[in-house]
């Protein structure tokens, strides 16, 4: 059944993937990146991944640092790989939409907070074989295993994974770290966390970067983190898919909030 917001979405979804826009920038974003029928060549790796990660029936303890894997903060509870990756990986129809995303923004550095089991890692990594990644995660279990996959399914890639909660971690990262081309924040579902992780990345974005953020309708909190960060000075265009907001910073693009069907 529809949430009240998902149905006010697909009621008011301004444009449709693929109908004319009036905007050349957002008919080759819609074209090259929302249409469901864009080509996701060399995406192929994700799937078979994907399908090897709904067939393991171990076990791990995931430790949550914060909102978005269930019961309370902190709480162990064993998991199967299978279920982790069929409910708190995403669907490959946004997988999807990352590495066509990846591959449009032409990034050198992406930066994820929010490893999980590395579905989303892959596919952005995927989309720009060339990018320098580097992936945060505050479970030490789901860091691990993600680390071993991403290792031996792009060997020779410069992916680091980093362990520990976004706070602790984002402050000597930047400090190393130099421009982002491509942010991805995808954990820690809380509408202070967010934008408290935001505004430490925002002095590392340009004009050419990209910033999408991860469920933003997940909850009435996340959904005003979401139209801060759209109305912020720095944006420029922010496109809303429901599930994903995507955020853009030059300034020759017009400065306006659309709402596209994906």
């Amino acid at each position: 059944m529809l949430t009240v917001r998902a149905l006010a979405y697909y009621l008011f979804a301004r444009h449709r993937p693929g109908r004319e826009l009036q905007e050349p920038f957002l008919q080759r974003l819609a074209e090259e990146v929302l249409s469901l029928s864009a080509p996701v060549e060399g995406c192929e790796l994700w799937e078979e991944v994907r399908r090897q990660l709904l067939a393991d029936r171990s076990r791990i303890i995931p430790y949550d640092l914060g909102a978005g894997h269930g019961g309370r903060k902190g709480a162990p509870r064993p998991r199967t790989i299978r279920n982790i990756a069929r409910h708190s990986s995403g669907t490959p129809r946004y997988h999807r939409l990352l590495c066509r995303l990846s591959r449009f923004a032409k990034p050198a550095v992406i930066l994820e907070l929010g490893t999980a089991l590395g579905l989303g890692t892959l596919a952005l990594a995927l989309g720009a074989p060339r990018a320098r990644i580097i992936t945060i995660e505050g479970d030490p279990a789901l860091a691990a295993r993600a680390e071993e996959m991403l290792t031996r399914q792009l060997p020779g890639r410069e992916i680091r994974v980093l362990r520990g909660a976004f706070g602790e971690v984002l402050p000597p990262l930047l400090e190393k770290t130099g421009p982002l081309d491509l942010l991805f924040l995808d954990g820690h579902h809380e509408e202070k966390a967010t934008l408290r992780y935001y505004s430490m990345l925002l002095p590392h974005l340009h004009t050419r970067s990209v910033a999408v953020m991860d469920d933003i309708h997940w909850s009435k909190g996340m959904l005003n983190a979401w139209n801060v960060l759209r109305k912020h000075e720095k944006t420029s265009l922010s496109v809303n898919i429901f599930r994903m907001g995507i955020l853009f910073f030059d300034p020759a693009l017009p400065r306006q909030t659309v709402t596209l069907r994906y």
